[in-house]
């Protein structure tokens, strides 16, 4: 039987937040990280393959020494394979954006930065200076952008999404896939931005662990930034959710991930997150995940 540990619950609406986490997490899980399935309705409009120099944007679009640029960037070199979309007009361009959250998040994608709207800069630097593509040209209240890390064995890939809407109502979504060489992993903690846009924008926040002498560790830094935002935002709250497939046995797979929960819940109090700002769920393999594997996320309960 299922069963959760939680600290500090606030009743059936923090379920339902989970739950609907679950859910994001099912489904087909794609054969390569590479292969992104298009949002249903999606109509292509360019694509391309290239090896060669790609700048990472790792920060908003500002007007540096007069040129427009990224805030923080990085350059690295790969194999680039570029796509573009045309969207449905049936649906937001958040819904969509929150599709590809979930097909990445199954590769225990990690998030170098995000943002949404007038956070993210000037929509017409994004379009014209970094990707160079006219048609991303939209309004700067209407754009959403998500930089991930992909880690595969002895491959790397930067996944870059960005979607906008322009003022005749179509929106368009572009997806660079750049494949690195496994010694050029961009190592970076998302700063309290990239964790409140993910959190607020109800998406689910994957949490950095490491497994040292038999205890799973959050990366250094990491809760101190999740601090620090659930400092800035105090009507927010937080699930912590683990996932455990190491085991044959349900029962042992949720008491093993519950029991990491609870330990990554103590360090999260050690970087200064309040105890009744957080709640604890261990979930075993109930949820998608790989074989062998230990995952972690947050999520907003409020």
């Amino acid at each position: 039987m299922y069963k959760s540990k939680v600290f500090f619950g606030h009743g059936f609406k923090n379920w339902a937040a989970v739950l609907t986490f679950f859910c994001a997490l099912c489904g087909t899980l794609p054969v390569n990280a590479l292969e992104l399935v298009p949002f249903p309705g999606s109509n292509l409009v360019d694509e391309s393959n290239n090896n060669g120099d790609y700048v990472v944007a790792l920060g908003p679009m500002r007007n540096i020494n007069s040129r427009w640029r990224a805030e923080n960037e990085q350059l690295v070199q790969g194999e680039v394979s570029r796509i573009v979309y045309e969207l449905p007009r049936a649906h937001d361009l958040s819904e969509v954006m929150q599709s590809y959250y979930a097909q990445l998040q199954r590769f225990d994608a990690t998030p170098l930065f995000v943002c949404q709207g007038h956070t993210c800069g000037s929509s017409a630097s994004w379009a014209n200076e970094h990707f160079e593509e006219r048609r991303l040209y939209g309004l700067d209240q209407f754009q959403d952008l998500a930089v991930f890390q992909v880690i595969q064995e002895q491959e790397v890939t930067l996944a870059t999404i960005y979607g906008v809407t322009r003022g005749n109502q179509r929106s368009y979504l572009l997806i660079d896939l750049v494949k690195i060489d496994s010694s050029r992993v961009i190592d970076q903690t998302p700063t309290v931005k990239t964790v409140e846009s993910i959190i607020k924008g109800k998406r689910y926040l994957p949490l950095p662990i490491n497994l040292v002498e038999g205890e799973f560790i959050l990366t250094e830094g990491f809760g101190a930034v999740l601090a620090q935002f659930l400092k800035s935002s105090p009507s927010t709250n937080i699930a912590l959710v683990v996932s455990d497939h190491r085991n044959d046995r349900l029962s042992q797979n949720i008491d093993n991930s519950t029991g990491i929960a609870e330990s990554l819940y103590q360090q999260l109090q050690s970087a200064g997150i309040a105890a009744n700002r957080i709640e604890v769920h261990g979930v075993g393999n109930l949820i998608p995940g790989k074989k062998n594997a230990v995952a972690a996320w947050v999520i907003s309960v409020r």
